[in-house]
C-alpha cells in the first residue's frame, strides 16, 4: 500500500482540479475503498455543500494513476470514512482529528447551538426568584384541591388522552448520533464532572416518627391499579385527577417543613443546577477529541449537548439555510422557535437521564443514581422555568394559574432532587432516611404536577387546530413528569414493581419529546 499524502490547503486546490473529471462515487463502500487505496487525500472545499463534503484524491490501480471523487453525506458515510482513514494513519491521531473535523460539518448546528445555549443559561438567572412561590406550595395545593376540574377525559387513559404511543426517532444521522454519544457516556460509567457535587446537610429537622407516618399514608392513597400497571399510558385519568386530594391530606406536614426548606436553600440548589450542567465532562478519550474536532474549542458540558440536540432539528428544520418564508418571520416568531428547540433539547436530554437513573437504581449504582439524579434535577430546574415563562402567556385566568403552579411544582422537585442528592452524597448510611423523606414529597409534588397537567390540557387553552397536537405532547410531557416523580417516591422496598413503572414512565416520556418533535418539524417545514 502506497504511503498516505494529506494534502495542504493549496495542494488541495490543485488534487481537486485534477479529480473534477473523475465520475463521482457514493456509498459506504465505495467510499471506504477510495480512501483506503488513495495515495494522495484531500478535501475539497470549494465543492462542500450543505450536508455533505467531497473527498478527492489519487490511488494507484494496476500500475496507473487514477483521480477519484467521492460524495460523503450523513453520518453512516462519516463513520465509514473516518474508519477507513483510521486504518491508514495509524496512531496520527492529530490528523485523524483534523480529518473529523473535515468531514463534519457542524458550524451551522454550532451556530445555533450558541443562540440555544445562551437562552438556556439565562434561565438560571431567573430560577432564585421563584423562593416565594416555591414557600407558598402549601397554599397552592389548598387551592388545588378545592378548585373544580372540568376534564372532560373521563373514561380515557393517560396514553389515549394525549395521543402518545409508538414512536421512531426521526431519520436525522447528525441527531442520532448526538443521542449515541450521549448513550455511551451514560450507559457505562458515568461521566465525572469537573466540579462534583458537594454534600450539604439535608432537612434534619423533619421529625423522624411522622415523616415515617406520612409516608405510610401517601402510598397507601395511591390506587392500586396505578402500582399494578404493566404500562403507565394505560393508567385512567379519573384515578389520576382524584390524586393531590388524597396526597397532599396524607403527607401535609412533611411537604410544608420540606417546601419551606428549599425555598429557603433555593440559590444554594439553583447555583449547583448551573454548575451541573456548565461544569467540562470527562469521558475517556473523548472529551479531547469532541472538543477539538467537532465543538470548535467550544467546553463539552451538558448544556452545550442539551443545545445540540435542540439544534441539529432546528437546523435541519429549514434545510440548514434561511428560506424566503423564515426571513419573513417576526423577531417573536423566530424567538418562539429557539425556545421551543432549546425546551426539546432539555426535554430529552432530562428523559435521558430519568432512564439512566432508573437503570442505576436497577444495578444497586449509586454513584451513578447519584450523578443522574443532579443532573436530571437541574434540567428539570430549567424546564420548569421555561414552562412558568409559557404558562403565564396563557389567556385564560384559570388555565394560565393551573399551568403556573404546574411549572412552580415541577420547580420544587427539580430543585429537591438537588438537594437531596447532595444529602445522600454526604450522609450515606441515610439512605433509608432519605428514601422516607422522597416518598412524601415526591408522591404530593408528582401527583400536584400531574393533576394541574391534565386540567390545562383539558380545558383547550391555544386548541386551535394546526396547534393542538404539539400542545397536547407538551402536556402529555406535563403530565408523564408528574407520573414519574410520583412513582420515583413510591418505596422500592415495598412496591416491587414501581422500579419498572419508573423506567417505563421515563421512556414514554422520551415518546412525547420525540412526537411532539416530529410534529414541530413538520409544522416548521409547512411554514
Amino acid at each position: 500500500m502506497a504511503k498516505l499524502t494529506i494534502a495542504a490547503a493549496g495542494d488541495a486546490v490543485k488534487l481537486a482540479s485534477k479529480a473534477a473529471g473523475a465520475a463521482v462515487r457514493t456509498g459506504e463502500a465505495a467510499i471506504r475503498d477510495c480512501i483506503e487505496d488513495a495515495r494522495d487525500l484531500a478535501v475539497d472545499t470549494t465543492k462542500t455543500a450543505w450536508g455533505a463534503v467531497t473527498v478527492v484524491g489519487e490511488m494507484v490501480v494496476d500500475g496507473s494513476k487514477k483521480m477519484f471523487r467521492t460524495i460523503v453525506a450523513g453520518a453512516l458515510e462519516v463513520a465509514g470514512a473516518i474508519e477507513a482513514f483510521l486504518k491508514r494513519i495509524g496512531a496520527a491521531i492529530r490528523d485523524f482529528i483534523e480529518f473529523l473535523a473535515m468531514l463534519f460539518n457542524w458550524e451551522k448546528f454550532l451556530a445555533k447551538s450558541d443562540e440555544l445555549y445562551d437562552l438556556a443559561k439565562q434561565q438560571f438567572a431567573k430560577l432564585g426568584g421563584y423562593a416565594a412561590q416555591i414557600r407558598d406550595i402549601p397554599a397552592l395545593l389548598d387551592a388545588l384541591v378545592v378548585r373544580p376540574v372540568r376534564s372532560g377525559l373521563s373514561g380515557k387513559s393517560l396514553g389515549k388522552a394525549f395521543g402518545v404511543g409508538d414512536f421512531e426517532l426521526p431519520d436525522f444521522d447528525e441527531l442520532k448520533w448526538l443521542v449515541d454519544v450521549i448513550e455511551e457516556a451514560f450507559t457505562g460509567s458515568p461521566p465525572k464532572l469537573e466540579d462534583d457535587p458537594k454534600g450539604k446537610q439535608g432537612p434534619t429537622q423533619l421529625d423522624k416518627t411522622t415523616t415515617a407516618a406520612e409516608n405510610e399514608a401517601t402510598t397507601a392513597a395511591l390506587p392500586k391499579a396505578l402500582l399494578d400497571a404493566s404500562d403507565v399510558l394505560d393508567t385512567s385519568m379519573d384515578a389520576l385527577l382524584d390524586l393531590p386530594k388524597k396526597t397532599w391530606a396524607a403527607g401535609r406536614a412533611v411537604t410544608t417543613e420540606l417546601t419551606g426548606w428549599i425555598a429557603d436553600h433555593t440559590p444554594d440548589l439553583t447555583e449547583q443546577a448551573r454548575r451541573s450542567l456548565t461544569s467540562r465532562l470527562t469521558i475517556p478519550y473523548l472529551t479531547d477529541v469532541i472538543e477539538v474536532a467537532i465543538l470548535r474549542g467550544r467546553k463539552l458540558d451538558m448544556l452545550r449537548l442539551i443545545a445540540l440536540v435542540g439544534a441539529v432539528p432546528a437546523v435541519l428544520a429549514s434545510g440548514g439555510n434561511k428560506s424566503t418564508g423564515s426571513l419573513q418571520k417576526s423577531a417573536k416568531s423566530q424567538a418562539e422557535e429557539a425556545i421551543r428547540w432549546t425546551q426539546f433539547g432539555i426535554s430529552l436530554v432530562n428523559s435521558s437521564m430519568f432512564i439512566a437513573r432508573s437503570a442505576s437504581e436497577w444495578k444497586g449504582n449509586f454513584a451513578g443514581v447519584w450523578t443522574f439524579s443532579i443532573i436530571g434535577g437541574a434540567t428539570t430546574a430549567v424546564a420548569a422555568a421555561f414552562d412558568i415563562a409559557a404558562a403565564a402567556a396563557f389567556d385564560d385566568e384559570s388555565t394560565r394559574w393551573y399551568g403556573i403552579t404546574h411549572g412552580v411544582l415541577s420547580l420544587c422537585g427539580g430543585l429537591w432532587m438537588i438537594g437531596s442528592t447532595a444529602w445522600a452524597i454526604s450522609w450515606p448510611e441515610g439512605e433509608g432516611v432519605i428514601a422516607i423523606v422522597d416518598g412524601v414529597i415526591e408522591v404530593v409534588i408528582g401527583c400536584g404536577e400531574l393533576a394541574t397537567a391534565i386540567v390545562v390540557f383539558s380545558q383547550g387553552e391555544l386548541a386551535e387546530e394546526e396547534f393542538w397536537a404539539q400542545f397536547s405532547y407538551r402536556m402529555a410531557n406535563w403530565s408523564l413528569r408528574g407520573l414519574y416523580r410520583l412513582l420515583d417516591g413510591v418505596d422500592n422496598s415495598r412496591i416491587k414493581a414501581a422500579n419498572a413503572l419508573t423506567t417505563s414512565c421515563a421512556v414514554a416520556i422520551l415518546a412525547s419529546d420525540l412526537c411532539e418533535m416530529g410534529y414541530g418539524l413538520t409544522s416548521t417545514a409547512m411554514g
